[in-house]
């Protein structure tokens, strides 16, 4: 039990029994050698449990000091914090015992990079008993150069920080001449861009390739100084930035480093999801900053996101994790990255990690009997899972505060269940004008057959369809308001970036059952509960909320049950997505016809590849490109891919780049090229496609809000007006 001591252990400043006083240090050494870290971790040797005695440290090697955790006397658990942790695991500024004293360096550089002045202190091969070390580090030992923990009275755990350090000594990065050629160049593009184009960034959070980037330009140029000042003369530096964490922000903002961070993430086996994944500033104290580059080992990305997002996510006093979800759910993810965590951090270290997050995230009683083992993994499954900070308490959440403290009861901590209006902000770029114009057209083309072909409906079909249409939007509305209040979304930019046909032609039909205004009414409070991306419209904003939050089971029953009835509203079976960067801020419901569907994704996904190219050129021509290249072809058409290229030809003459002059089928294969595109996938994905009608022209849907068209209201669970929610 916390606060008694365990049997055969003596209290604070008492002799074990049979034991005098003199030998109590030898006794509680021999004790500590004959704890393994598993005793640790299933909390036989917890750190509120005892006070246990300072052991000879001539005695003791570091390894020995990570493995049996001995104090200096002091009792552990809320009064270990900070640097007194230090203490008890390794002493800052100053050797082990049985190691030479180095002058610690000191800047970004010097921390990452192992000289003469910072030697790589090498483990001893076993610690006497015959157990191996807990932590056998291939590179620097980084424990040692920055604190552990922040004050308690700081406000965050620090853990992000002493995570990263440890999972660093694993995992070191070696970058060609090449690549840092190729990021000088980046940055000096950048520079020149941001001078022309003054841009605004911001500093509260970055994603985990760009932080990866900046660090290995503040460790590897050694002109990264000048960098720093010529952009802080461009963009403005707040004070308490760290080198690494001001230019990782700023490299945010220019396509050419976006790219190139995607790149090195890639070269260092990261997928683009995890890479995307976002840091934040909170969780990165200029005191005790990490810098980069950051560890690129998949666990170590894990533990690194995870702890960053936990710690942000519990600055704020009166949270805790949702454990009534957790407590039905098998936390596979925490159980899978539980022993790298063990292994780089020693089980002692997780010991007192797994204590302060219990004093931190108060469990309910139910949970205080988990071992500690057990607990870190729900913790972790937590911190990797898809949630997000909660917003500032409604005024209905504060009027229930205030009577409770009116009854003189204390208010229970509040579970971070799911994203409110006060979530980080993510800044998605809008749509661009040209392929946006493409985008009208190839949507247009597709309008005009369907729209014939209803006009030879007889008026009994036409009710069936507008009665179904209105059946299926009044559901969906329905749904996604009464499931928004549990929402959880993620603060990365990538799910906002493409929808699926079948979700945006959803959002489409509520468009054109409910009328602009309607609409937009109803996005507007949503945004209450889940935060709109900037760039983003309302009809797209809905499109993903859609996505995310209505049972996809439940539409496809109720579309087969007009299907049934004669009445085919949109084939709820196409799985393709359209793309954010390229398509109309307003639409209506989606062509449904297999060959529209076709076009229309496959125009949406060719300039989304196109858009991303054109913002890096440079490439020759590629023959691998070929058949990617035919394969769009055969989908579009030479007429629609002849007008998709001149979308981007002035944007390439502009720059003066020989590729204006191309013909469209090279113009197209060298933007595939610039873009990235991964052949495989283009290629598997246009062969899957069924060729277009070439008889036929593409349909597509009806003009919206014509003059004469009526709308019909929302729900009633929805229905608001407009002045309500916007003023």
């Amino acid at each position: 039990m916390p606060g008694q001591p365990m049997s055969g252990q003596s209290t604070a400043g008492q002799p074990m029994s049979g034991q005098s006083t003199e030998g109590q240090a030898l006794a509680a050494q021999a004790v500590a050698a004959q704890l393994t870290g598993d005793q640790w971790m299933e909390g036989h040797w917890m750190p509120d449990e005892a006070v246990v005695a300072q052991p000879m440290a001539a005695q003791l090697t570091g390894e020995q000091w990570m493995e049996s955790d001995w104090m200096s006397g002091q009792p552990v658990g809320d009064q270990w914090l900070g640097d007194q942790w230090m203490s008890g695991l390794l002493t800052v500024g100053q050797p082990m015992p049985g190691q030479p004293t180095a002058t610690q360096p000191t800047g970004d550089q010097a921390q990452w990079m192992p000289s003469q002045s910072n030697p790589v202190h090498e483990p001893p091969s076993s610690l006497p008993g015959g157990r191996p070390p807990a932590v056998a580090p291939s590179g620097p030992s980084c424990l040692s150069r920055s604190r552990l923990l922040p004050e308690a009275q700081a406000g965050s755990l620090g853990l992000t920080e002493w995570v990263v350090l440890a999972c660093a000594a694993h995992d070191h990065t070696v970058l060609t001449a090449t690549t840092s050629q190729r990021m000088t160049e980046v940055m000096s593009k950048a520079l020149v861009v941001m001078r022309a184009v003054p841009a605004r960034a911001d500093f509260r959070s970055c994603p985990w390739n760009s932080l990866y980037l900046a660090g290995l330009v503040c460790s590897r140029l050694p002109e990264h100084q000048g960098w720093l000042r010529a952009f802080a003369d461009v963009i403005p530096r707040p004070p308490a930035l760290t080198d690494s964490w001001y230019l990782a922000c700023v490299l945010e903002l220019d396509s050419d480093a976006r790219h190139l961070a995607r790149q090195l993430a890639a070269a260092a086996g990261v997928n683009c999801v995890d890479a995307a994944e976002r840091l934040f500033c909170e969780t990165f104290a200029p005191a005790a900053h990490v810098c980069a580059p950051l560890p690129s080992r998949a666990e170590a990305l894990q533990l690194t996101c995870a702890f960053s997002k936990l710690e942000y996510l519990l600055t704020g006093p009166g949270r805790t994790l949702p454990w009534e979800l957790l407590e039905h759910r098998e936390p596979v993810k925490g159980q899978r990255l539980l022993p790298f965590l063990k292994r780089v951090l020693g089980p002692a270290a997780c010991s007192k990690v797994t204590a302060l997050l219990r004093d931190r995230l108060p469990p309910p009683a139910s949970w205080f009997r988990l071992r500690n083992e057990r607990f870190l993994t729900y913790v972790l499954e937590c911190a990797l899972s898809p949630w997000d900070c909660p917003r500032e308490p409604t005024h209905a959440a504060r009027n229930g505060e205030a009577q409770t403290q009116s009854r003189g009861s204390e208010a229970a901590p509040t579970p971070c269940r799911g994203p409110k209006a006060a979530q980080v902000e993510v800044l998605i770029p809008p749509p661009a004008p040209g392929p946006v114009a493409y985008m009208k057209e190839v949507l247009a083309e597709c309008a005009t057959t369907e729209a014939e072909e209803r006009r030879r409906w007889s008026v009994a079909q036409r009710e069936q369809w507008a009665k179904a249409r209105h059946d299926m939007a009044s559901l969906a509305v329905t749904k996604l308001w009464s499931r928004l209040p549990r929402a959880v979304a993620a603060t990365a930019s990538e799910p906002w970036l493409k929808v699926g046909w079948r979700w945006v032609s959803l959002a489409g039909m509520l468009h054109d059952v409910y009328g602009s205004e309607q609409v937009l009414a109803l996005a507007k409070k949503c945004e209450m509960e889940v935060a709109r991306p900037s760039g983003v419209s309302p009809l797209w904003y809905l499109a993903e909320l859609l996505r995310r939050y209505v049972s996809n089971r439940l539409i496809a029953r109720r579309l087969n049950g007009w299907r049934s009835r004669g009445v085919e509203l949109l084939d709820w079976e196409c799985y393709m997505p359209v793309y954010h960067d390229n398509f109309p801020t307003e639409f209506g419901q989606l062509p449904n016809s297999e060959a529209s569907r076709t076009l229309v994704c496959v125009a949406s996904r060719t300039l989304h590849w196109v858009i991303h190219g054109s913002e890096r050129l440079g490439a020759e021509p590629a023959s691998q490109h070929e058949r990617a290249v035919e394969s769009i072809y055969r989908v579009l058409g030479a007429r629609r891919c002849k007008d998709l290229v001149a979308v981007f030809r002035p944007q390439v003459a502009a720059v003066g780049d020989s590729l204006a002059h191309a013909d469209d089928r090279c113009f197209l294969g060298c933007m595939l090229k610039n873009g990235g595109v991964v052949l495989e996938c283009v290629a598997a994905f246009c062969d899957a496609l069924p060729p277009p009608d070439q008889n036929s022209h593409q349909p597509e849907l009806p003009p919206k809000n014509g003059v004469g068209e009526q709308h019909e209201p929302l729900p009633h669970c929805a229905s608001f007006s407009v002045a309500q929610n916007c003023g």
